[in-house]
């Protein structure tokens, strides 16, 4: 096949030459105008009318012989130039027929190889057609069916899979929600004792005060009066407790019972329960995973279900080929 480098070269070539014979040939015009105008001048100077003889005077050019050397000298010049131009365009001319030569080749080549080209397109289409003619397109529709078939089981499975992370999502979500719940239960706790110690402190004052009762000033009487209202705000600040302790118990409680059922359900939901459901599908899985495969290596892959000494469920992949079965890395 023609290099497209050799026929850009040819191009650049040809308008090179073509614009240099275009400057030649318009410094060739510039010439033969000059040679024209200086001869116009010659003879404009070599016509004399002379009053004696009432016609040109034919002695003009001896008279002014030094002159008219000058003027023969330069359009002597301007012939060489305008000879030395017609030589350079006859040049130019035979290297430009020669280029059209080679572009004509060039061409023809080109030519050549469409040809070749369009009979060898030609040849690939009539083996499509033959091709075609051989699909087998009821096998073809079968393979689709049982393809959208499993797709659909697939589709279910992931489905499946998704339900199951919401699940595990929200167990996540209420063990959260425990360890809050324990966290407040403990802060209650606390302030609880806080509270009785501060009570059991009050009520021993409150009992020191009454032995003392009869002893104080109707001042004194009244600061305990006052206690006695700060220790009746206490009394009630800690039924409130009490009452807010019994509630977060009850709430504890609950959480620890859904917490034991979220977890019955996320052991039952487990990965090896679902790998075994996939167990009955992995005939199906195989053919699907291997048909693509053979479309793009030269190997099987053979997905099977094995129980571990710890009674752990894994999902293994082997390698088939010609080399025979061979082990691959675990994908459970």
């Amino acid at each position: 096949m023609i290099a497209k480098n050799e026929i850009e070269k040819t191009n650049t070539q040809k308008k090179h030459l073509q614009e240099k014979r275009d400057e030649q040939q318009n410094q060739l015009n510039t010439i033969v105008k000059t040679i024209s105008d200086l001869e116009k001048n010659i003879d404009m100077q070599a016509t004399f009318a002379c009053d004696k003889i009432k016609e040109p005077c034919p002695f003009i050019k001896v008279i002014n012989k030094k002159t008219f050397d000058q003027l023969d000298l330069q359009k002597k010049t301007f012939l060489d130039q305008q000879q030395q131009k017609e030589i350079t365009i006859k040049k130019l001319d035979t290297e430009l027929k020669e280029l059209d030569k080679i572009e004509t080749k060039q061409d023809n080549q080109k030519i050549q190889e469409l040809e070749k080209q369009q009979k060898e397109a030609e040849k690939a289409i009539e083996d499509i057609k033959a091709f075609l003619n051989e699909i087998n397109y009821k096998a073809i529709e079968t393979v689709y069916i049982e393809y959208t078939s499993q797709d659909k089981i697939i589709k279910e499975l992931d489905k499946k899979i998704h339900e199951l992370e919401q699940e595990i999502k929200q167990i996540e979500e209420r063990k959260l929600q425990l360890q809050k719940a324990i966290i407040q239960q403990e802060s209650i706790t606390k302030q609880l004792n806080e509270y009785t110690i501060t009570i059991a402190e009050k009520e021993q004052q409150r009992k020191i005060l009454e032995l003392e009762k009869e002893k104080i000033d109707v001042n004194a009487t009244k600061l305990i009066e006052k206690n006695y209202l700060t220790m009746q705000q206490l009394y009630h600040d800690i039924d409130m407790l009490v009452n807010e302790f019994k509630e977060h118990q009850l709430e504890r409680q609950k959480l620890e019972e859904q917490e034991a059922i979220l977890g019955n359900l996320y052991t039952i939901f487990s990965k090896e329960l679902l790998l075994l459901v996939l167990q009955d599908h992995l005939p199906i899985i195989n053919d699907i995973v291997n048909n693509y495969l053979s479309q793009i290596v030269d190997y099987q892959i053979s997905l099977q279900l094995n129980k571990s000494d710890a009674d752990k469920v894994e999902l293994e992949a082997k390698i088939i080929d010609q080399k025979g079965e061979r082990d691959t890395k675990s994908l459970s």
